[in-house]
């Protein structure tokens, strides 16, 4: 496996049967509030910075908004030509940028919906699109094995980050300074200076492609997951350091398969992770033990997500359903 599993995905049609829009149940003593409007399987999602709004994004060329907590649906946004990959809000929360396998980024209105302008650029698809904290700088990461930064409010390209040897499987901002890590098939994580625009620190420990990444809320701590089922919670401070005895402060093997995903939760207490095992599982960081696990999806889960407002957890899947923990 040389990129995340959802890119295989959409070779595939789904066949599994969801339930009904915006039905609740139980499951394993929590409440979920299942959505399943999208023909085929969901790829990402994101909330907005004050937890408002949801956007998924699917491999049915199109992305969806939804008022949150209540999982209604405010509108469907339409003009990707090719299944739409990753999705991300600005942190104004007044545009939201997507991405698709057709090589395109398009830059919406949230309020209206109005597609303001596409950016093109990458030589293959891509894979994730991410704002910079202070809403300036889009980033994109490709199966082109770059990461592009652009400018948002010109609509321009600004610079072209080369130094993978794999496709770019994911990439994260820093929430405290102006840093972007990046996740490779290369088996390698990359911790980018936006100001020298230049890679600072390579991270390899994975025995397989690094799948995803993300930093927690104060940018000390990165997790990365791997096709080696592995999840890895890297102390930033050591990493900047050189200090390589101390760089890990924890090495995860509990998942059966590929990590997909990863993602803190804003208080820094847990992490969830999941991928191609199907299973939700969230770690208890400072006691270093699985908190819970929850397996509810029936197929490979592409994105996992707290909410802001520290609400909600949401999961988006292979079998065209987006769930959330209420």
């Amino acid at each position: 496996m040389t990129n995340r599993l959802w890119f295989a995905a959409w070779l595939i049609a789904s066949v599994v049967i969801c339930p009904d829009p915006s039905s609740a149940q139980k499951v394993t003593g929590y409440e979920w509030l299942v959505i399943s409007d999208h023909a085929h399987g969901v790829s990402a999602i994101a909330f907005s910075s004050n937890a408002k709004y949801m956007a998924s994004a699917s491999l049915d060329k199109t992305v969806k908004i939804w008022e949150m907590p209540k999982g209604k649906l405010k509108r469907t946004l339409t003009g990707h030509i090719e299944g739409v990959s990753a999705v991300a809000f600005s942190p104004n929360n007044k545009l939201l940028a997507s991405a698709s396998a057709n090589r395109t980024i398009k830059v919406w209105a949230v309020h209206n919906g109005q597609m303001l302008y596409s950016l093109q650029d990458h030589r293959q698809a891509i894979t994730s699109v991410a704002f910079s904290p202070d809403g300036s700088v889009l980033a994109s990461g490709s199966l082109d094995s770059s990461v592009k930064l652009w400018s948002v409010k010109k609509g321009k390209l600004l610079a072209t980050l080369l130094g993978h040897h794999g496709r770019v499987t994911d990439i994260n901002f820093s929430p405290k300074s102006k840093l972007l890590a990046s996740a490779s098939a290369d088996g390698t994580a990359k911790i980018w200076s936006l100001t020298k625009g230049k890679d600072l620190y390579t991270l390899q420990k994975h025995t397989g492609a690094v799948l995803s990444v993300a930093f927690d809320v104060k940018g000390k701590k990165l997790a990365t997951g791997g096709e080696d089922g592995m999840v890895i919670v890297w102390d930033m401070n050591a990493v900047k350091k050189g200090d390589v005895a101390n760089q890990i402060i924890s090495s995860i093997v509990d998942h059966d398969d590929a990590v997909l995903t990863v993602d803190f939760s804003p208080n820094g207490k847990y992490l969830a992770s999941s991928g191609a095992d199907k299973q939700i599982i969230i770690w208890d960081l400072k006691q270093k033990v699985v908190d819970t696990i929850v397996s509810d999806h029936t197929g490979t889960v592409t994105d996992v997500v707290f909410s802001p407002d520290k609400r909600i957890l949401g999961s988006a899947s292979m079998d065209r359903t987006v769930k959330l923990v209420l």
